[in-house]
């Protein structure tokens, strides 16, 4: 039997709130990261295990009046960016969660932002490459010129525009989570990342899974985006106003395109996540 203790990886899914699955990979990482290490790590959705260490993926989704309920031990994961121009409701259940909690954050702005507010012992979780998230199985003849998933919104419109503008077959998405959005994405020749928040911290939750599975990923990089060098090197990060051109480019040039597909796995696959993991439990 390992001497490793336990893990278990608890994904919050409130009743009828399916935006839960847009942290499945995440939670995933984290678990398969936990196995790979030597611990016996289990995975559930809406299930603490009091005979193991619990980490929630997605404290934001959880009401306070929980906490007394959850064992002391617990890990939870903060997941949203934290920034005062952008007030959102659930940042108080952040702020409670972790001022009771380990609590772990992908964002070192995040970190600085608990830090001001006192909270002076959140953990950097840096997100890289774990092997089991390598699983899409591209399309030899993708017929998606641009995709992009998540929430349409009148910033990210403005992009929308410009690239249909262009002639470009681009697909948007909302709440196609697992594997139907992966059949889309297996489809496409390029996806898009852009921000939705006046944090501009880069969308690393997002964007890791795309990079293990050698996607070509456009990204909005502005000068005051948060952004690690690896993620810089691993993406076509260009401004705001540039979207739309870096796409057209990566579509029409297909050498390009398959360099920045090789390129951003060989970056994150440099980075095991088993590394970044080991770093928060020692």
């Amino acid at each position: 039997m390992s001497s490793e203790p336990a893990f278990n990886v608890c994904l919050p899914r409130p009743e009828g709130y399916e935006h839960s699955f847009c942290l499945l990979e995440l939670a995933e990482l984290i678990t398969y990261s936990l196995q790979d290490l030597g611990h016996d790590t289990t995975f559930r959705i809406n299930d603490l295990d009091t005979g193991r260490r619990n980490i929630v993926v997605g404290c934001h989704l959880l009401p306070t009046d929980l906490i007394p309920q959850v064992p002391p031990s617990t890990i939870v994961v903060n997941s949203e960016q934290i920034y005062d121009q952008d007030p959102f409701e659930w940042n108080r259940n952040i702020f409670a969660w972790a001022s009771t909690f380990e609590t772990w954050d992908y964002s070192p702005r995040n970190v600085a932002a608990f830090a001001q507010r006192g909270l002076t012992d959140v953990k950097l979780l840096k997100i890289g490459h774990q092997q089991q998230l390598s699983r899409i199985e591209k399309s030899p003849d993708p017929d998606i010129d641009v995709l992009f998933y998540g929430s349409v919104t009148d910033r990210r419109s403005v992009v929308f525009e410009e690239i249909r503008r262009r002639g470009l077959n681009l697909v948007t998405l909302f709440a196609v989570y697992g594997e139907q959005r992966d059949a889309y994405i297996a489809r496409s020749k390029v996806v898009l990342n852009l921000h939705n928040h006046a944090a501009e911290i880069f969308e690393v939750v997002r964007v890791h899974y795309l990079l293990s599975n050698s996607v070509a990923v456009v990204s909005e990089v502005n000068p005051s985006t948060s952004v690690s060098d690896f993620y810089s090197e691993a993406v076509a990060g260009v401004p705001y106003a540039a979207l739309a051109d870096e796409c057209e480019r990566l579509v029409t040039d297909e050498v390009a395109r398959r360099d920045r597909q090789q390129r951003g796995y060989d970056v994150i696959s440099r980075y095991p996540q088993t590394a970044f993991t080991n770093e928060l439990l020692s």
